[in-house]
């Protein structure tokens, strides 16, 4: 079975079209997103919406952030500022997407995460 895995696309919907269009012409079996879908980038909802159809998804340290009350621990005044800019372009759906969404996905011997199996999100 072919796989393909994304990850870190911080809320850049151009790069995310190209590289899903190549996976397209790969004949991609499965897809896997490894978290960060949103973080920095423009257009936060466009890549949650298109990251709803993956096969697995899972969350990462910006996605988390995004949905910490108030504020992510971690995170400086550079990665702070568009934490706040993407909490204010969310709709409540996309809110309740990023809040569903697993620490880890484990498939037989398969491990996913974003940082590390210590500490799903954030190492």
């Amino acid at each position: 079975m072919k796989r393909a895995f994304v990850s870190d696309i911080h809320g850049n919907f151009e790069a995310l079209t190209a590289v899903l269009a190549g996976i397209r012409e790969q004949v991609i079996e499965q897809l896997y997103c490894l978290g960060d879908i949103v973080g920095y980038g423009p257009n936060p909802r466009e890549c949650i919406q298109e990251m709803q159809h993956a096969d697995v998804c899972i969350l990462g340290n910006h996605d988390e952030a995004v949905i910490a009350c108030p504020d992510p621990d971690g995170f400086g005044p550079s990665a702070l500022q568009p934490v706040k800019w993407t909490r204010d372009q969310l709709q409540d759906e996309d809110t309740k997407f990023i809040s569903s969404l697993r620490r880890y996905y484990q498939e037989h011997s398969l491990l996913i995460v974003h940082g590390s199996p210590k500490d799903p999100t954030n190492e």
